[in-house]
């Protein structure tokens, strides 16, 4: 089962990496299962399993790795971290060692390290050495913010002749992915301190690829790195030449002049009348017929079939623009994907080709429309056309009984949201709707609000008696 592996990884603990080249085979293992896409607790296939086993049998050999705690000598009077990185087509890593210097010997120990699978989707080896030189620079920034000790000195390995092109020249020379990356290192680890290493010599390979327990207790190569590290006198020059395929990743410039007209290509945009547009479309279709069939010609006003054949020409527009893909799947004949946003209202497309919804009413003695409503997405302007028309129609209908109108044709997603939205946008409406202006009363007269005596002001009805 899957579970079981996954808990068999999880339990190696090693959060230094020092086990890295054994454990990325096991990392590689478990990105294979999740492609067979199964379930956590289902058995894992027969390749899978055969690989596991070895991978299981070597588990016994961790126990007879030693690895000492002191990686820094007594008075030591110069220090220097030395990353290596690498990348396979499975995974890449990164691996830092720290070597001390004092009067009598040179040291040099193996201090972290970290790996990376690589991704599913197929990416060049030169990209993903350069995302183990990015994984190197993450890894260095953590080392120096851990340890408290003054590193005198930071080298940076690749074997990647390609990586180092990049690193001598500016970012945005490069195409995005690569600039990207590029950038961040440069600005963590400048390029003087990048080194070229033969592949034979980088530790970092075996972390990249992978080794076994029984091999990787006396390597050599990881534990204390290429041998010239405990020289004393290394060669630091970093004067390599430029790799030409590198160019690949550079970024074309072409310079060019645009000018940019607003095109409305529908003729759904250029009119804002739903009544005005069906006609428009009506005579251009009879038009369209009388050029093509002389001998059989229609003349006089539009007919009901005409006005139909528009609308649904229309509606159609409207649904290859927002419905594409579920237009794509029902005329094909195959069920809608079930993360569709329509999916719930049981589309189907029937003889002309428009999508409708579906519903239990087939025997109803209803017309076709009533039965199963054309589907109007939401966003789309000639719903709104249409929603405007039947509010203007019937003399500018409130929400609900324009949604009981619109739906005895037409089933809009959204409706009520688009209904209040069109009403409120309504001049007349608002205007009936307005509320009056409430009257400012004066402020009372001094002599009501001013204390006085009795009787000092005194007023007479002289309109008393003719009443």
């Amino acid at each position: 089962m899957v579970t079981f592996q996954l808990s068999s990884v999880s339990k190696i603990f090693d959060p230094l990496g020092w086990l890295a080249p054994f454990i990325i085979g096991a990392k590689i293992l478990i990105q294979s299962i999740w492609t067979f896409q199964i379930s956590w607790d289902d058995p894992v296939p027969e390749e899978i399993n055969k690989k596991w086993t070895v991978f299981r049998d070597q588990l016994h050999h961790l126990k007879s790795i030693r690895i000492p705690r002191r990686v820094l000598l007594p008075n030591a009077t110069k220090i220097e971290l030395h990353a290596f990185c690498d990348a396979s087509e499975k995974a890449y890593a990164a691996v830092i060692y720290l070597k001390s210097i004092n009067d009598s010997s040179i040291s040099v120990k193996l201090l972290t390290s970290k790996t990376r699978v690589a991704p599913l989707k197929t990416v060049s080896i030169p990209r993903l050495e350069l995302c183990s030189a990015l994984l190197l620079c993450h890894l260095v920034q953590a080392v120096r913010n851990s340890l408290k000790i003054q590193i005198d000195s930071t080298y940076a390995w690749t074997d990647s002749m390609i990586v180092l092109s990049w690193l001598q020249s500016e970012s945005s020379r490069w195409k995005t992915f690569v600039a990207n990356r590029v950038s961040e290192i440069q600005s963590i680890l400048p390029s003087e301190v990048w080194n070229h290493i033969r592949g034979r010599e980088n530790p970092a390979d075996y972390a990249s690829r992978g080794i076994l327990p029984s091999e990787l207790k006396s390597h050599s190569l990881w534990w204390a790195g290429p041998s010239w590290l405990c020289e004393n006198n290394i060669d630091y020059s970093n004067q390599h030449l430029f790799c030409e395929d590198a160019l690949i990743e550079e970024r074309k410039k072409t310079t060019c002049a645009v000018g940019i007209v607003p095109l409305e290509l529908s003729i759904i945009g250029k009119y804002s009348s739903f009544a005005k547009l069906l006609r428009i479309v009506a005579w251009c279709f009879r038009f369209l017929h009388n050029a093509t069939s002389p001998s059989n010609k229609t003349k006089g006003f539009l007919t009901t079939l005409e006005i139909k054949c528009a609308r649904n020409a229309l509606v159609k527009i409207a649904q290859n623009q927002e419905l594409a893909s579920e237009l794509n799947i029902l005329r094909k004949g195959k069920p809608l994907n079930s993360k569709s946003k329509i999916i719930s209202l049981s589309p189907f497309m029937d003889e002309s080709g428009l999508i409708r919804v579906g519903g239990r009413l087939k025997n109803a003695s209803i017309s076709m429309d009533q039965k199963y409503p054309i589907l109007l997405p939401k966003n789309h302007r000639l719903t709104e056309m249409i929603v405007r028309y039947f509010h203007e129609k019937y003399l500018h209908a409130g929400p609900t009984l324009l949604l009981s109108i619109i739906r005895k044709e037409y089933w809009i997603t959204s409706a009520r949201s688009i209904a209040r939205h069109i009403i409120w946008k309504c001049v007349k409406c608002f205007h009936q709707k307005g509320q009056t202006a409430n009257q400012f009363m004066a402020d009372l007269p001094r002599s009501r609000v001013q204390p006085s005596r009795v009787f000092s002001r005194v007023g007479t009805d002289y309109a008393g008696p003719f009443l």
